[in-house]
């Protein structure tokens, strides 16, 4: 078993993309974002559970069509892993 120490980990990932597409002549461009961010503990040398947050953000224009989408969400909720073997991992989450 790891030390008091590692027993628990913080983390956060990100990624944002701007992209132009003109399929079918609708002329759109915009900007796509997603951040999570979690933490989660080692109960034993095979099961880690955890909690995290997920927030994304979408903004899209469609030139020739006059019309935006965009939207901000969210999701939230415990995530747990477990080896079942050396090679093998059973990972769930729900959110």
């Amino acid at each position: 078993m790891p030390s008091e120490e590692t027993l628990w980990d913080v983390w956060f990932r990100g990624s944002f993309t701007w992209f132009e597409d003109n399929a079918g002549g609708t002329d759109s461009d915009g900007v796509f974002a997603i951040f999570h961010a979690g933490a989660d503990y080692l109960l034993s040398d095979r099961i880690l559970v955890g909690a995290l947050v997920q927030l994304d953000y979408l903004d899209q224009d469609f030139t020739t069509l006059n019309a935006n989408a965009n939207g901000v969400g969210w999701m939230a909720g415990p995530y747990a892993t477990v080896r079942l073997t050396n090679n093998l991992y059973f990972d769930t989450r729900a959110a």
